[in-house]
């Protein structure tokens, strides 16, 4: 049982190392610290998206469907084993979103769609990777993880950003979705 306990400890610490290197996508705006909720220190412009979603609406794009499904705000994430608790003076901003390929081709790990928050300033910022993953097992999230995702299929995912309550409360923000290489807005 030790030796189970051990490699299962091994493994899942390999996973978070693996998905704090790729970043959860190809859009080169990831955090190498593994806290992720910082905004993001990308510099190239993006193009303007063509018009903004709210909540619940579909969002097409070439080889995806996206639809937000929640954001709603919370003290902690995590079950009874797991949990994790806002930092002192932030709360965490948990985003439900679901995705299709809607292509005829498998849609690789890497460009499979990204959600990051953004300010009323248009500061980014990134999902913070350890809650994104305790919220994923308290919820049982059947996202892809380093795996392609293959023509027709649905999948649930979700981000948790840890952001300032004060910066929260002041509203204004939106989500800055990527898929299939163009950039969407979703009003929150």
């Amino acid at each position: 049982m030790k030796k189970f306990l051990k490699w299962g400890a091994i493994a899942v610490v390999a996973i978070f190392v693996l998905a704090a290197i790729t970043g959860g996508g190809k859009d080169g705006a990831s955090d190498s610290s593994g806290s992720s909720s910082s905004p993001s220190k990308e510099a190239k412009p993006s193009p303007a998206p063509e018009k903004s979603y709210k909540v619940a609406e579909t969002i097409s794009s070439p080889t995806m469907e996206i639809t937000v499904t929640s954001v709603d705000q919370k003290a902690s994430v995590g079950g009874q084993y797991f949990k994790e608790n806002a930092s002192e003076g932030a709360t965490l901003v948990v985003v439900q979103w679901k995705y299709k390929n809607t292509s005829d081709k498998p849609v690789n790990s890497f460009e499979q769609p990204t959600v990051k928050l953004v300010d009323s300033k248009g500061t980014e910022y990134e999902r913070d990777l350890g809650k994104t993953s305790t919220y994923a097992t308290e919820i049982k999230l059947d996202r892809k993880f380093l795996s392609d995702l293959n023509p027709g299929i649905t999948v649930n995912d979700a981000s948790v950003f840890e952001i300032s309550k004060e910066a929260y409360a002041q509203g204004g923000w939106k989500l800055n979705v990527k898929a299939g290489g163009k950039p969407f807005v979703v009003e929150l």
